[in-house]
């Protein structure tokens, strides 16, 4: 049985759902199954492309005017790249759109060869936020990256068998020092404020005392507003701006901890590449995604999103140093379930499970 997974939306390249195809396509083919990945369009940085088994429908993502439209024209597309596989496979299409596409592919390929496919969903988003809930009914089960997601699914697609199989992670990482003459915060991801929230910490920051910084590794659309509330909170000289690179943890010579203050997450990979590396993390308890990392005072802590105070106050003890941190080793044992070959094999279960019956 062969497994592609289908992305419709143009991918920047530079995101932790390249890194979940990546990771879990190579490993399946290292396992002797049969993988490949079929793209709408090539990514915006198509570098992580490279050395895998990545076909494209279109050489550049194309305009299109209504999703009707999109679902024709891209369906038609993939049609044309499934119909003539000699062996069986199955479809995992990582986003709800994805899956108005596919299904209508298989409508279109049991016309042509009198048989079908399954459709499997991968979803690396909230429910919370989709558009196109009633296509989430197309697929034949869901792979959830969390619990959350998993709750979700089962109210809106009650008949449909669901499984937790999280993110993978390459947890075999040296640890990264501890600076105890000066508090080093980190945040790594998108400037998107709507999402990650900087504002609420660089709020929360403005009311701590105390020898600290925070170095931001990443980029995005709220860069300059971002600077701009820095300015206006009087902490701009305690932060430090990275822009965005490839491998952001060839940036962190010593972190104290990492913090992700977002509204919503779909997993927070971030997390557990940090405290493989022996960071422990603050994070907000959003709907989906921390609550399955963070173990309270094992190797971090939570905080309600609305909760500043509560972020404020860690802040605070963390620079007095009126908390006990996480120690390193404590970190790196509590994401032992994420570790790639565990969480490979969730993923070859879940989808065998359904596949035999």
């Amino acid at each position: 049985m062969e497994i592609i997974f289908f992305v419709s939306e143009r991918l920047s390249g530079r995101g932790g759902m390249e890194n979940a195809i990546s990771t879990i396509t190579t490993t399946m083919i290292k396992k002797g199954r049969k993988c490949r990945v079929i793209l709408s369009s090539p990514s915006e940085d198509p570098r992580w492309e490279k050395k895998l088994p990545i076909t494209h429908l279109f050489d550049q993502y194309p305009k299109f005017s209504t999703y009707e439209k999109k679902t024709t024209i891209t369906s038609s597309k993939l049609l044309d790249r499934v119909q003539y596989l000699k062996n069986p496979f199955t479809l995992i299409a990582l986003s709800a759109f994805s899956l108005n596409i596919v299904n209508e592919t298989r409508k279109n390929y049991i016309n042509l060869k009198g048989n079908k496919f399954h459709i499997i969903s991968w979803l690396h988003f909230s429910m919370h936020r989709e558009k196109f809930k009633d296509f989430l009914n197309f697929a034949d089960c869901h792979l959830c990256i969390s619990s959350g997601i998993y709750n979700q699914l089962k109210v809106l697609t009650p008949s449909k068998p669901s499984f937790i199989v999280y993110n993978p992670v390459d947890i075999k990482q040296e640890f990264v020092p501890r600076n105890y003459n000066k508090t080093q915060f980190l945040f790594i991801g998108r400037l998107d404020n709507e999402q990650k929230r900087l504002d609420r910490l660089f709020s929360s920051l403005s009311k701590v005392k105390g020898n600290w910084s925070l170095k931001i590794i990443g980029n995005g659309q709220d860069k300059n507003y971002l600077e701009a509330l820095a300015d206006e909170l009087n902490i701009s000289e305690n932060l430090v701006w990275e822009g965005w690179s490839r491998n952001p943890w060839d940036h962190v010579d010593n972190a104290t901890i990492l913090i992700l203050p977002s509204d919503y997450e779909g997993f927070g990979l971030v997390i557990v590449e940090a405290l493989a590396r022996g960071i422990p993390v603050i994070a907000s308890d959003c709907l989906t995604g921390p609550s399955d990392i963070i173990e309270e005072n094992v190797n971090g802590w939570l905080f309600h999103p609305s909760d500043n105070t509560r972020l404020t106050d860690l802040l605070n003890l963390i620079v007095k140093g009126k908390i006990n941190l996480p120690d390193p080793i404590s970190c790196v044992e509590s994401v032992g379930k994420f570790e790639v070959n565990t969480t490979v094999n969730r993923y070859l279960t879940a989808i065998d499970s359904i596949l035999n019956h």
